[in-house]
């Protein structure tokens, strides 16, 4: 829905999703899941637009998604990615 409602580009997308890789690997690694924000949340307030610590992102930042943040993540965002 979110997506949707925002009519991104492909390269928009992408690059969304490429910080929120980058958020799961540094950001939210090792903290209280409580602390994470919701997938809904983190995108109206464009979260993917804060800088990152420490971090350089280039192509080789790769980092696999906890399968249970992925499932909750598109279900919070109307399930069409």
């Amino acid at each position: 829905m979110w997506f949707e409602e925002n009519k991104l580009s492909s390269e928009q997308f992408e690059y969304i999703f490429k910080k929120l890789k980058l958020f799961i690997k540094v950001e939210w690694k090792g903290i209280d899941k409580q602390f994470i924000p919701m997938p809904i949340t983190w995108l109206n307030q464009k979260r993917w637009e804060d800088d990152i610590e420490d971090v350089e992102e280039t192509k080789e930042t790769k980092t696999e998604i906890d399968p249970e943040l992925e499932r909750r993540f598109n279900k919070n965002i109307g399930g069409n990615v």
